[in-house]
C-alpha cells in the first residue's frame, strides 16, 4: 500500500506527515501485518481542512459506519472550535472578545476559549512571556510584511508591541469570564489552538469507543492507543538520524521554520516572533516536543523556539512528562 501527502512518495506501509508551515517531516511508519486484516478492527483514514491546514485522522474501528460517525463528530468539533478560537474569522468568539478590549466589565466566554486562555496564561508566566497569546498586533504586522515581502518599520513594530502583554489578560479562576485590560489588544491563538483542537477531537473519538487513533493537525501529532498488535506508533522525528521511536498516548509538535523568513540588513528574520522584542527570530533551532497533551506540546514548541535550548530546557522542567530535542537546521 502507498500513502501520499503533499506529493511526497512513501514506501509500502509508510505514512508521511508534513509540517505544512516549514516543510520538515515527521514520519509515521505503520508496518501493518497481514493478520490485521483478519481481525475485528479495520483501519480508516479521514481528512478535513480547517484552521488553515489539513487535519487527518487515522483510526481503527469495527466497521466503516462506526468510523465514519466518529470522524464526522470529531471534525464537527473541530469546526466548532475554529468558530471560537480563530483570529481570522471577523465574527469568531475570539474576535468578538477582542473588540471589547479595554472595557471595565468582565465578559462571559465559552468553556473552550476560557480554558485555552487559562492554559496560555500559565505557560506565559512560566516562560517569562516567551509564549504570549496577546501577540496579535505583532502577528498582523509581520503577516503584512511577509505578504508584501517588505521588512516592517521600527515605528510600526513599536506601536504594535505597546498592545502586547499577557499580564493584561484576566481569566477568572472559577467562572468562565475574561477581561482584556488594554484597548486595542488582539489575541492570536495560533501557537496553541491546533493542539487544543486535536485534544478535543480525541475526546470525541474516545467517547465513540475509538481509542486507537492518530490525529495529524497540520504536522503536529496526537497519538492514542497503539494500533492492533503493535506496542505503539513508530515515529521518526523530523531531521533525526536515529531509529523511529515507539510512542502512544502522547503528543508530538515541532516548531522552527527555516524556510519562511525576511532578509534585512544581512539578517534572516523568521516568521516566528519573539513577543518580548517584537521581532522575528534570527538565531533559531528546530524544536520537537513530546508532551502528555497536544495543547501543551503545541504551546511548548512555540515557547522553546523563542527561548532557545538553554532557557527552553529550564522551562521544560516545569511541565512533568514533557521532553524536547533541539536541532540545527540542515539548510542553515
Amino acid at each position: 500500500m502507498y500513502y501520499h501527502l503533499l506529493h511526497l512518495r512513501a514506501k509500502p506501509g509508510e505514512f508521511r506527515v508534513s509540517l505544512l508551515g516549514n516543510r520538515l517531516f515527521i514520519l509515521i511508519l505503520l508496518l501493518i501485518p497481514g493478520s490485521v486484516l483478519a481481525q475485528s478492527l479495520s483501519r480508516f483514514t479521514f481528512t478535513h481542512y480547517q484552521m488553515g491546514t489539513q487535519f487527518r485522522i487515522i483510526l481503527y474501528a469495527e466497521s466503516s459506519a462506526k468510523a465514519n460517525q466518529a470522524s464526522d463528530l470529531a471534525f464537527a468539533r473541530l469546526d466548532e472550535l475554529n468558530q471560537r478560537l480563530s483570529d481570522y474569522l471577523p465574527n469568531s468568539e475570539l474576535n468578538r472578545l477582542c473588540k471589547r478590549a479595554g472595557e471595565r466589565s468582565k465578559i462571559l466566554v465559552s468553556q473552550d476559549l476560557w480554558q485555552v486562555l487559562r492554559i496560555s496564561q500559565n505557560i506565559s508566566r512560566k516562560s517569562g512571556g516567551a509564549f504570549d497569546v496577546s501577540i496579535g498586533p505583532l502577528s498582523h504586522a509581520w503577516r503584512t510584511a511577509f505578504r508584501r515581502k517588505a521588512f516592517p518599520g521600527e515605528i510600526s513594530i513599536a506601536k504594535a508591541k505597546e498592545k502586547v502583554n499577557f499580564k493584561w489578560i484576566r481569566a477568572n479562576r472559577k467562572d468562565t469570564v475574561v477581561k482584556l485590560r488594554k484597548e486595542g489588544m488582539q489575541l492570536d491563538l495560533g501557537g496553541i489552538a491546533k493542539g487544543y483542537a486535536a485534544d478535543k477531537m480525541a475526546e470525541v473519538l474516545q467517547n465513540e469507543d475509538c481509542s486507537q487513533f492518530l490525529i495529524d493537525a497540520g504536522g503536529d501529532l496526537l497519538l492514542g492507543a497503539p494500533p492492533p498488535e503493535r506496542k505503539g506508533w513508530r515515529v521518526a522525528m523530523a531531521q533525526a538520524d536515529g531509529p523511529p521511536e515507539i510512542l502512544s498516548d502522547c503528543a508530538v509538535a515541532t516548531s522552527g521554520d527555516t524556510y519562511q523568513y525576511l532578509e534585512h540588513k544581512g539578517k534572516r528574520y523568521s516568521h516566528i516572533i519573539d513577543p518580548r522584542t517584537g521581532y522575528g527570530l534570527i538565531d533559531q533551532k528546530q524544536v520537537t516536543v513530546v508532551a502528555p497533551t497536544a495543547t501543551l506540546a503545541d504551546a511548548l514548541a512555540s515557547a522553546l523556539s523563542v527561548l532557545g535550548e538553554k532557557e527552553g530546557l529550564k522551562l521544560l522542567r516545569k511541565f512533568q512528562g514533557s521532553s524536547a530535542t533541539f536541532q540545527e537546521p540542515r539548510n542553515k
